[in-house]
Order: C-alpha cells, then sequence, then structure tokens
C-alpha cells in the first residue's frame, strides 16, 4: 500500500514539474532574429493583428512559422509592432509544485487513513444492529 502512496506522490510532483508555469515575456527588437527554441511567439503586427506563431524561425528579413488555420505564415520583421515569446517562470513552477505535492499527500492521507480506519468515522458508537433498545 505505501509503494502506491509513495508513486502517487512522485507522479504528483513530476506531473507538476514538467507542466509548469508560463509567462510571455516580451522580446526586444535585437532578440528578434534570435528565435532559438522557441515553441511558439505571439506577434502583433503595426496594422494591428495579432498571430501566434508555432515553430517560428528567421529567414532573410522575415519572420516565418505556422499559424492555426492558416498554415504557413511570412511576416515582414519591420512591420512587426511587437513580439512576445513564452517561457518557463521557476517561481511560479516550485509554489505550484509544492502546493499541489503537499495537496496529493494530503489527499493520500486522508484515503488512507479512511481504508485503515473505515469510512464509517465515530467507532464509539453503541448501537449496532443487535442491541435491545430499553
Amino acid at each position: 500500500m505505501w509503494q502506491k502512496c509513495v508513486a502517487s506522490i512522485v507522479i504528483i510532483t513530476y506531473l507538476s514539474y514538467t507542466v509548469g508555469c508560463t509567462s510571455m515575456r516580451t522580446l526586444p527588437r535585437e532578440e528578434m532574429s534570435n528565435l532559438a527554441g522557441q515553441e511558439k511567439v505571439l506577434v502583433k503586427t503595426e496594422d494591428g493583428m495579432e498571430y501566434l506563431i508555432k515553430e517560428p524561425w528567421i529567414q532573410d528579413s522575415k519572420l516565418m512559422g505556422f499559424v492555426e488555420g492558416e498554415g504557413h505564415k511570412e511576416i515582414e520583421l519591420s512591420k512587426i509592432q511587437s513580439m512576445k515569446a513564452e517561457e518557463l517562470h521557476p517561481v511560479k513552477t516550485l509554489i505550484a509544485t509544492v502546493v499541489l505535492t503537499t495537496g496529493g499527500i494530503l489527499l493520500i492521507s486522508v484515503i488512507f487513513r479512511g481504508i485503515l480506519f473505515g469510512a464509517g468515522g465515530d467507532s464509539s458508537d453503541d448501537s449496532s444492529p443487535g442491541a435491545e433498545d430499553n
């Protein structure tokens, strides 16, 4: 039984760490040409349009990538007003991992305690099915 509890805690901790908390960080113009490792970027163009571009890369003076529903997209770098990249936020991820792990441990201990001591609750109740009332 303890192995299942420990395995559950390890799984909860691992999942909460790998999912993590992310935030969008605005890239300065100098960093726009270096998109190595970015899975997706949010681009706002000078004409007010916004695109979530997946698997972005720079070729010549164009940002290229894939937009859901539109397919392949090319945008001139000079026409980009702002660009945001998703990045892992380590502090939020650590806090979420600690909270989820603690919650998982508490949940497992409540379940384990319920299995050990029965879900009936108070065992001091003297009204058993065979008892007579006076």
